[in-house]
C-alpha cells in the first residue's frame, strides 16, 4: 500500500517563502488563488499513474511585477524567481505550507520503495531496459509517435496498412490541422510511396478531414468480427501497421489472436487496451454467444496479456499513451535500444483513460501492491463489474 514520505526541501527552497506567505496574507487573496490554482488530478482522462514521479510545477505571483515558480518532484520542493534565481532562507514550515497548497496529496506520498519496485519488475516485467521515451504524455492514439516509429523501422516497406474499426479526427474540414488517428497519420506520411489501407469497419472515411484526396487509398468492408472462422485474407498478410480500435464485446486479444495465427505479419500493432489493468495482470473478457457482452468500462483485453500473445510472434512493446499501445517486430527495430523494455516503468510512467467503475486509485494500488493481493482485488472488482453470467479470464 501506500506510505507516506517526510518532506525533503532543497536547498534552493529556503528562500523568502516567509514574506511570500505573509504577502499573501496581508492580501487576504494569494494564499486562496494559489490553493484554486492547484487543479486536482482527475478522476478521468489522462489522469497519470503516479504523482509521485510526476514533476508538479505550479507559478504564483507574491507582489505585482514579481512571480515564483514552485515545483515538487519525488518530495523535494524548489522554487525560484521568475529570472530562474533560487530562493535562500525561508522557514522550511513556510515552503510546506505554501507547496501544500499547491499539489495534491498524492503527490506528497512515496508509492513503494525504489528497491521494492526493481524487485517487481525484475520478477513481473516482460523486460528490464527502462526505456523514457515509451510513456507518450499529452497523446491520445499514438498519432504523433506512429510515423516516427515507422522511419525507425530497418526492415522492407509492405506499403499497406490493415486497420480495424473507426478513425479519428475531425470531420468536413473541421479539425483539419489536427493529428488524431494513427491509420491517417502513416497513410499521409508515406503518401507518395503509395501506401494503401484495407479497412475493416471503418465508417465514412471520406468525411474524416485529414483523410482529405486520399479516401481512394482506403479499400473498405464489413466484417463479422466475432465469427469464429474469423481469419487474414491472404491478400494483405504481410502489413505495415495493424491498427485495432474498439471491438465488439472486447475481443480485441481474440480477434488479434486469430488474426496472427492465420498469417498475418505486421511490422507494427498500435491498438487500443484497457490501460486500468497494469501490468502484470492479463485480462480478457470472455464472448460467448447467447450470454451478455461485458460491462462498458472493460472495453478491451490488458497490455499484459497483449504482450503475452505478441510475443511469440517476435512483437515487443515500445510506445503507449496509456489506452493506445504499439508494438514493433524486434527484428527491425534499432539494436541500440534492445527489446523487450520494461512494461511496469512505462505503464507508472504514464497516464489512463480514469472510468467511473474502474477509478485511478484502485489502480494505483493494483499496480504498487505485492502482486498476489491485488490479483484477489482485481478478482474481486472484475467480478462485480462483469456480473452473472459475463465470464473473462484474469492471470499474472
Amino acid at each position: 500500500g501506500l506510505r507516506p514520505r517526510k518532506l525533503q526541501l532543497s536547498r534552493e527552497a529556503t528562500v523568502l517563502l516567509a514574506a511570500a506567505v505573509a504577502a499573501s496574507a496581508a492580501s487576504g487573496t494569494a494564499a486562496a488563488a494559489a490553493a484554486a490554482a492547484a487543479p486536482t488530478p482527475p478522476n478521468d482522462y489522462g489522469a497519470r499513474v503516479d504523482l509521485w514521479q510526476k514533476r508538479h510545477e505550479q507559478g504564483i505571483r507574491v507582489i505585482e511585477d514579481q512571480a515564483h515558480f514552485v515545483s515538487l518532484h519525488r518530495g523535494v520542493v524548489s522554487i525560484v524567481s521568475d529570472n530562474g534565481t533560487p530562493f535562500q532562507d525561508a522557514p522550511a514550515e513556510a515552503v510546506e505550507e505554501l507547496a501544500r497548497s499547491l499539489f495534491p496529496a498524492e503527490a506528497w506520498i512515496e508509492p513503494i520503495s525504489d528497491q521494492l519496485w526493481r524487485e517487481k519488475v525484475q520478477l513481473y516485467s516482460f523486460g528490464q531496459r527502462e526505456d523514457s521515451d515509451c510513456p507518450r504524455l499529452g497523446e491520445n492514439h499514438l498519432e504523433k509517435t506512429i510515423t516516427s516509429a515507422y522511419d525507425m523501422l530497418t526492415g522492407r516497406p509492405r506499403h499497406i496498412i490493415f486497420n480495424i474499426g473507426g478513425l479519428y479526427g475531425g470531420a468536413f474540414g473541421q479539425g483539419s490541422g489536427l493529428p488524431d488517428d494513427p491509420t491517417v497519420e502513416l497513410l499521409r506520411h508515406t503518401a507518395p510511396s503509395g501506401m494503401q489501407v484495407a479497412c475493416w469497419n471503418c465508417g465514412e472515411v471520406a468525411s474524416i478531414s485529414r483523410v482529405s484526396d486520399l479516401s481512394t487509398r482506403f479499400h473498405l468492408e464489413e466484417v463479422d468480427l466475432l465469427d469464429p472462422g474469423l481469419a487474414t485474407p491472404s491478400a494483405i498478410e504481410e502489413v505495415d501497421l495493424l491498427r485495432m480500435d474498439f471491438i465488439p464485446a472486447g475481443q480485441s486479444c481474440q480477434v488479434l489472436g486469430k488474426l496472427l495465427k492465420s498469417g498475418l505479419k505486421p511490422r507494427m500493432i498500435a491498438m487500443l487496451v484497457l490501460s486500468q489493468i497494469p501490468p502484470p495482470f492479463k485480462y480478457r473478457p470472455v464472448y460467448l454467444p447467447g450470454l451478455p457482452d461485458p460491462p462498458g468500462a472493460l472495453f478491451s483485453c490488458s497490455l499484459a496479456a497483449v504482450e503475452e500473445l505478441v510475443f511469440p510472434y517476435g512483437l515487443a512493446l515500445i510506445r503507449s499513451t496509456g489506452p493506445y499501445v504499439l508494438f514493433v517486430t524486434k527484428d527491425e527495430w534499432p539494436s541500440t535500444q534492445p527489446l523487450p523494455i520494461s512494461d511496469l516503468d512505462c505503464f507508472r510512467s504514464g497516464g489512463v483513460w480514469g472510468h467511473a467503475d474502474l477509478p485511478i486509485e484502485w489502480v494505483r494500488e493494483w499496480l504498487f501492491a505485492p502482486a498476489g493481493e491485488s490479483l484477489q482485488r482485481i478478482w474481486s472488482n472484475l467480478t462485480l463489474l462483469h456480473g452473472p453470467g459475463r465470464p473473462f479470464s484474469l492471470s499474472i
